[in-house]
C-alpha cells in the first residue's frame, strides 16, 4: 500500500470511479447515481477549483482503496474521505489511517490546528470506523437527510414570477443565485459559470428556474435527479433549492420546491429526498419533509490524526 499524491487524471480514473460508486452506494436505498470515469474526469480533474495538492489516494497493485481531499477554509482544515467499504476490516482501518496521516502532513504545512472530518451519516459504518481511528470528539450535524411525506400539494406563483424549465442559457443566472444565497456559509466556495455548465451537461439534472417576469432575471432555482434504489424502485433526489437573498421570504422557494415535488410525483417515484442544511430543517418540515438521518462532521485537533509515514508517490504531471 502506498499514497499517490499530485494525481491529475489518467490510468487510475476507472478505479477512482469504482471506489466512489461503492463508497456512495452504502448510503442505502437512495444510492448515488453511478458515475463513469469520464464523469470523474469532467467533474473532478477538469474543474477549475481542482488542486492536485489537495488530493491523494491509497493504492495497492493498481487497485485504489480510498480517496481523500484535504483543504483549508475559514481557518479550519477540511477533510473528505471515500473508502472502498468492501475491504477487509484491517484494510479499512489501515486505509483510513494512511489517508488521515497524509491529510495531517498536508494541513500541518498550512499551519492548521483544527480539522473538520466528514463522517457520513450518523452511526453509519464509516462514522463508527472514524471514531475508532481518531476517537470521540466534538461532532456537529451539518445536513439532514429528509424524506417527503406530504403528498402532492397545490401551489401558487406570484404574478410577477414565472416558473419554467431551465436551459443552459440560464446557467449564469443560476450561478449568481447560488453564490449569493450560500456565501454566508463556512463551506462556501465560489461557483464559476464554466464549472456549472460542465456540471449540468454531465449530470443531466432536471432544472427549473424562477424568473422575474419583467426583467427575465433568474431569482431562484431547483434541480433534481431520478435514482434507482437497491430495491428496484425509482427515487427522486432534490440536489439544490436556492433563492436570491433579495427575493427570499416571498414564497419563491416554496413554489419551486412544490413544483419539483409535483413533477417527481408525476414521474411515479417511490419517495423524494433532499439534504437540508442544518438550520433549515424546520423550513423543509413545513413543506412536508421529515428528518430520517443526519450527516456528521467530527471536529478534532490536528494532533489527534494518525501520524504514520507510508510510502508516497508524487505525480507531478498529467498522466493521461
Amino acid at each position: 500500500m502506498l499514497i499517490v499524491a499530485g494525481y491529475r487524471g489518467g490510468p487510475l480514473d476507472r478505479e477512482i470511479a469504482r471506489v466512489y460508486n461503492v463508497c456512495m452506494s452504502i448510503r442505502g436505498f437512495i444510492a448515488e447515481k453511478q458515475v463513469s470515469p469520464e464523469e470523474i474526469r469532467r467533474l473532478w480533474f477538469e474543474y477549475s477549483t481542482f488542486d492536485p495538492e489537495e488530493f491523494a489516494m491509497v493504492v495497492d497493485n493498481g487497485r485504489v482503496y480510498g480517496l481523500v481531499f484535504a483543504r483549508v477554509g475559514m481557518g479550519f482544515g477540511r477533510i473528505w474521505l471515500c473508502i472502498d467499504p468492501w475491504l477487509p476490516r484491517h484494510y479499512l482501518l489501515e486505509t483510513i489511517s494512511y489517508l488521515l496521516s497524509w491529510a495531517r502532513h498536508r494541513l500541518s504545512r498550512e499551519r492548521v490546528c483544527v480539522v473538520k472530518i466528514g463522517c457520513g451519516y450518523e452511526y453509519s459504518g464509516f462514522h463508527c470506523l472514524l471514531r475508532e481511528v481518531v476517537g470521540l470528539g466534538l461532532e456537529n450535524a451539518t445536513v439532514m437527510l429528509m424524506e417527503y411525506s406530504g403528498g402532492s400539494r397545490k401551489y401558487s406563483v406570484h404574478p410577477d414570477i414565472i416558473v419554467r424549465e431551465g436551459s443552459m442559457d440560464d446557467i449564469p443566472g443560476v450561478v449568481e443565485v447560488w453564490n449569493s444565497a450560500f456565501r454566508r456559509y463556512s463551506w462556501f466556495e465560489e461557483w464559476r459559470i464554466e464549472d456549472a455548465l460542465r456540471w449540468y451537461s454531465t449530470r443531466k439534472l432536471m432544472l427549473y428556474v424562477a424568473v422575474d417576469r419583467e426583467t427575465n432575471r433568474v431569482i431562484g432555482y431547483v434541480d433534481a435527479e431520478l435514482r434507482r434504489g437497491f430495491d428496484g424502485n425509482t427515487y427522486g433526489y432534490i440536489y439544490t433549492l436556492a433563492v436570491h437573498p433579495d427575493m427570499q421570504g416571498k414564497g419563491v422557494g416554496k413554489t419551486l420546491l412544490q413544483y419539483m415535488v409535483n413533477i417527481l410525483s408525476r414521474r411515479g417515484v417511490k419517495s423524494i429526498y433532499l439534504d437540508a442544511i442544518h438550520g433549515l430543517e424546520n423550513y423543509y418540515a413545513r413543506q412536508g419533509f421529515r428528518i430520517i438521518s443526519r450527516s456528521i462532521v467530527s471536529i478534532v485537533e490536528i494532533g489527534r490524526l494518525p501520524s504514520h509515514t507510508p510510502s508516497i508517490m508524487v505525480i507531478n504531471s498529467d498522466t493521461k
